[in-house]
């Protein structure tokens, strides 16, 4: 296997209903008995058949090809890339013999008045409703958060929330109903909010987009053998943009406010920076109750609206 692409995808069809749906039907029966029909199908069922295979050269791990590729790159670098007509294809193998093709469909009955099928919800456990109470979260943030956001470290500003402060009022963050899972370089849930920030340096407040998002931990892996925690990160942005709003005294001793608002507002967050010597930095400063490797964070207030 030197290439491999990979689809997937889900459909309703109503083949005893629809003739369109069923022209779909018997196109993807054909499309099924063409492929466990041919020839070149194996059945790969125990480990020393993928051995074989491995060796006489019908199927590479994923570390030879990006060796291979490696190599061909530095030669094409030094002008002596491989040209011409590709490498013949390995020896042709003894294949066992196959069982007969089992077809995983079956084919509804044309004559049926069958009802057409409705795809079923997805099962969601169901997340609790937030309502806009004056809950904030207040947190410090580390000493790198804190120079990326300034610019004096290469690097993107997001700092880790962390699930331990997710799990502990899910709903403020909107976890996990506003969340939708996409694919950057991995897969992750994230949520773009509309939010706006305040400090002293922007009394008046800028819109910016507070993107929230989270990825499962991941294990040690061949290709990286670090082991990744969990993460639930917000980022806000543009970077200039909230650049602008920060103090000019802003460091690790600076809080950042962040509170939800009702689905009425314009916004799902409103942010304030607040520095050292503030009027207002102790009334927030007394809610940072829970203590993590570098910053320390809390919710208030203590008795919220009702």
């Amino acid at each position: 296997m030197f290439a491999n692409f990979e689809a997937s995808l889900v459909a309703t069809l109503a083949p005893a209903t629809s003739d369109k749906d069923e022209k779909a039907w018997r196109s993807i029966l054909k499309a099924y008995d063409h492929l466990v029909a041919s020839p070149f199908a194996e059945a790969i069922i125990t480990d020393d058949r993928i051995q074989i295979l491995l060796e006489e050269g019908y199927l590479s791990t994923e570390a030879s090809l990006r060796r291979g590729s490696r190599d061909d790159n530095e030669k094409a670098a030094k002008g002596s890339a491989r040209r011409g007509k590709p490498e013949a294809p390995p020896p042709p193998l003894i294949v066992p013999e196959l069982p007969p093709p089992t077809r995983v469909f079956s084919v509804p009955s044309s004559g049926t008045k069958a009802k057409v099928a409705r795809a079923a919800a997805p099962r969601t456990v169901p997340a609790p409703t937030f309502a806009a109470d004056g809950t904030f979260f207040v947190r410090t943030l580390t000493s790198n958060d804190v120079a990326k956001a300034i610019g004096a470290q290469v690097g993107t500003f997001e700092p880790d929330l962390g699930t331990m402060a997710r799990d502990q009022l899910p709903e403020f963050w909107g976890w996990p109903s506003e969340f939708r899972t996409v694919v950057h370089t991995k897969p992750r849930d994230e949520w773009a909010a509309r939010a706006v920030v305040f400090s002293t340096a922007k009394p008046a407040g800028v819109e910016i987009e507070l993107m929230i998002w989270f990825r499962e931990a991941r294990p040690k892996t061949e290709d990286d053998p670090r082991q990744h925690a969990a993460e639930f990160r917000f980022r806000p942005g543009p970077k200039a943009t909230f650049q602008s709003a920060l103090p000019a005294h802003f460091s690790v001793t600076s809080l950042v406010v962040i509170e939800r608002l009702a689905k009425e507002e314009a916004y799902d967050f409103r942010l304030r920076i607040i520095t050292q010597g503030e009027p207002e930095y102790d009334d927030y400063h007394r809610y940072l109750t829970t203590t993590r490797p570098g910053h320390r964070f809390g919710y208030g207030p203590d008795d919220p609206e009702e």
